[in-house]
């Protein structure tokens, strides 16, 4: 396990913790490590990405809301704070937008993970 690190406090790299579980558990199994115990992780870290999938997916359709309600009021009265509302409310839209489908990417190949384990500890 790695220490904690002075930047964790702030958030962690989603990135990086998917690369790092994904070779966590390929070491493990080339260790021989009992896939069971390697399931049994795999499915902890799996319930967490895919509580920050929801998380995530909640926050991404507030901020699209919030963009509708942006983009119709500068429809309806076109100005120069509406636009820079806009365009900051489109910015922020395009990074959760970018953030989200990692996350839901990661966790259904983290389903065909799952599936390899299994088949690897005979529950096939």
């Amino acid at each position: 396990m790695k220490p904690l690190k002075k930047q964790d406090r702030f958030g962690i790299n989603m990135k990086q913790f998917i690369r790092d579980h994904e070779e966590e558990l390929r070491r493990g199994l080339e260790n021989g490590e009992a896939p069971e115990k390697l399931m049994r992780l795999h499915r902890e870290k799996l319930a967490w990405l895919q509580h920050e999938r929801l998380v995530h997916l909640l926050v991404t359709l507030t901020t699209l809301l919030v963009f509708l309600a942006v983009t119709v009021a500068l429809v309806l009265n076109p100005g120069f704070v509406q636009g820079l509302l806009f365009l900051a409310v489109a910015v922020i839209l395009i990074f959760y937008l970018l953030h989200y489908f990692l996350l839901e990417n990661s966790v259904q190949h983290w389903y065909r993970l799952s599936d390899e384990l299994r088949r690897k500890s005979g529950d096939a």
